[in-house]
């Protein structure tokens, strides 16, 4: 995909949440979760360097070494040279309230890019905010699972 994104001269290409898998269970989605500076986003790093284009990837289950059973939600921009230019943390998680961090929008080749990923849609002020902030672009990769899709989703 990033490299025929790169032969149509795209600046920029965008993966869903869950990008690296969709596990079974928690425990599943714990054991395999990475750290950021992992294979999986060495691997990334190093196409963007390649093929000369920004990447947004939606959702990486995070390892965090403080608390490796509990891995983050990241969506992690990328750019052109394989440096991470923003990492947001998932902030608005089902069954769960801890402090999060806002991440300001980032500067990309398509422009300024807010930062988000899925359930953070049914909460308007991260869009507000984004939108103060300077965002002209708002992301919201998902990943829906039947049951889940069902449950926030009208589908007919």
């Amino acid at each position: 995909m990033i490299e025929r994104a790169s032969e149509r001269r795209c600046k920029m290409v965008f993966f869903p949440e869950c990008f690296d898998f969709v596990g079974r269970n928690r425990e599943e989605n714990v054991s395999l979760a990475t750290e950021e500076d992992g294979p999986i986003m060495d691997r990334f790093r190093s196409l963007a360097k390649e093929h000369k284009l920004w990447i947004s990837l939606g959702g990486l289950h995070n390892k965090d070494p403080s608390e490796p059973e509990k891995p983050w939600n990241s969506h992690i921009v990328i750019d052109e040279e394989g440096e991470t230019r923003a990492v947001y943390n998932k902030l608005h998680l089902f069954d769960l309230e801890i402090p999060g961090k806002m991440v300001p929008p980032v500067d990309t080749p398509i422009g300024r890019l807010g930062l988000s990923i899925c359930y953070d849609l049914r909460f308007a002020e991260l869009a507000i905010w984004n939108r103060k902030k300077g965002a002209e672009i708002l992301s919201y990769p998902s990943a829906f699972t039947l049951n889940t899709g069902l449950a926030h989703w009208e589908v007919s």
